[in-house]
């Protein structure tokens, strides 16, 4: 007989199973088996290396995971797992767990050692089929993010791995592959610490206005405001660079969240769609196809009539540097 765990609350309050970080004790797992997190001892090369193994009877892989969230109420799309000592995030596909294919890429992208020769993906397979069974109707409900930018409803900007709402900043799980359109949305340092460095610049009416412009970004789909370019112009030598980094660095890395110019224009038009919502900075063209590409995609993009237009619902904001008119 399957005996599910005691979820009895007081005060009407919703208690979500394994919803808090926790010691990897201390989490529920199904009671129809002993899964327990421990170390072994394997003897490399001469000596005893410490591993991480997550077992039952049985080995079932070499880092603890559990499910602690899904996307949905009813029938979710994705479940949110958490693995490794540092209990790491990520969403995991609900048809993944039915395929040992499928469950083994994902499991090993994220650094969890399963196999088929140890029969160790199959018991991960199991386990979280279980899991979904046993306390699945009391996981909390956590959006996976497929899209930066404005969410559904407009109460949810996302960028990366970072959630805004009126209220507060939090990390999200996304399944935005693409690592430029996640990775690069990093915080350096503190506000002050950013305030003093972009201070002296900031004090030229010029650069004011760019920032300000291209930070309007986040106000074109809930405003429904059309989108726009506008240009950095100027010779060498006179701070076109420092101003998109500037930019870049309210949102970013300043260098990574460049555009690459010698781009082709599909990857210009997929990289504006990714970045919906988030100022685009495309580098300086300074040869002639490359300026030719660039002329081409941003206006195909801005006037709507590129075949991505499909997923660019939201309004695409462009910052570009000597873009000729």
């Amino acid at each position: 007989m399957i005996k599910f765990p005691d979820l009895s609350v007081k005060d009407n309050t919703i208690r979500y199973v394994n919803d808090e970080i926790k010691d990897w004790k201390e989490y529920t797992y199904p009671d129809i088996t002993n899964y327990k997190y421990e170390v072994q001892y394997e003897k490399t090369k001469g000596t005893r290396e410490a591993k991480l193994m997550f077992c039952e009877t049985d080995l079932v892989a070499w880092a603890p995971f559990i499910v602690c969230g899904k996307s949905s109420k009813f029938d979710p799309e994705y479940f949110t797992i958490r693995y490794g000592e540092n209990q790491k995030e990520f969403s995991l596909k609900a048809s993944d767990m039915g395929s040992k294919a499928l469950l083994l890429k994902a499991l090993t992208s994220h650094g969890i050692r399963v196999n088929d020769v140890d029969k160790t993906i199959q018991r991960s397979l199991t386990y979280l089929t279980k899991c979904v069974f046993i306390y699945g109707r009391n996981l909390r409900v956590t959006p996976t993010i497929t899209a930066n930018g404005w969410q559904d409803g407009n109460d949810l900007f996302v960028m990366g791995k970072i959630g805004i709402t009126k209220d507060r900043i939090f990390p999200v799980n996304t399944v935005i592959e693409e690592t430029d359109l996640v990775d690069n949305f990093v915080q350096a340092g503190t506000k002050e610490g950013w305030v003093e460095a972009v201070s002296p610049i900031m004090t030229h009416r010029i650069v004011r206005f760019k920032f300000y412009d291209s930070m309007s970004a986040g106000l074109k789909k809930p405003l429904n405001i059309e989108s726009h370019v506008h240009e950095i112009p100027g010779a060498t030598g006179t701070g076109k660079t420092t101003i998109e980094h500037m930019i870049n660095s309210a949102v970013g890395h300043p260098h990574k969240l460049e555009c690459n110019a010698s781009s082709t224009k599909i990857g210009i038009t997929l990289r504006v769609a990714g970045q919906c919502d988030i100022p685009i900075d495309i580098e300086e063209a300074t040869d002639s196809d490359d300026r030719a590409r660039v002329i081409k995609a941003v206006y195909e993009i801005v006037n709507g009539k590129s075949r991505s237009k499909g997923v660019q619902a939201g309004g695409l904001r462009f910052m570009s540097r000597d873009l000729p008119q």
